[in-house]
């Protein structure tokens, strides 16, 4: 049913819900798995000069291929083969862009389950990505 998963991750508990649904789905299809981390680049306004900035990003990095990381080594203790990909810039349209640009045919993405006025006002990526995606996105339940 499936042959191409993407999973963004951000290393929190709805996310690593979403990595452990997207590996057994790529177990059971024999899909191809690739993990997502988007780095936020601060913008130049926010920015207390070119080290900061440079040394944020660095930062941001980091962390997002301990993230990936996390993700790849579940996959390989599953036996399920998997890339990775970190990108900058914002969650959503990364999301959106690689889907595309790896002809994925699902996205699987944790939620945070904000609801009501907290949604409203905290925004959610997971349904930007729903409103805008062209293909299924399976939001994976967390509970906590």
């Amino acid at each position: 049913m499936f042959t191409s998963i993407l999973t963004p991750v951000d290393g929190s508990p709805p996310s690593d819900a979403a990595v452990k649904l997207a590996i057994a789905m790529a177990k059971a299809y024999k899909a191809k798995l690739l993990f997502l981390h988007a780095v936020a680049i601060p913008l130049p306004v926010h920015d207390a000069g070119g080290f900061a900035r440079e040394q944020i990003v660095q930062e941001e990095q980091t962390r997002g291929d301990a993230i990936l990381g996390e993700a790849m080594k579940l996959a390989k203790d599953a036996g399920v083969a998997a890339q990775t990909q970190l990108v900058g810039g914002s969650v959503s349209e990364a999301v959106l862009t690689a889907a595309d640009e790896h002809a994925c045919d699902v996205i699987v993405m944790g939620t945070h389950g904000r609801t009501g006025i907290a949604r409203a006002v905290l925004g959610s990526k997971t349904a930007d990505v729903i409103a805008r995606s062209p293909l299924p996105v399976l939001v994976a339940p967390h509970l906590s």
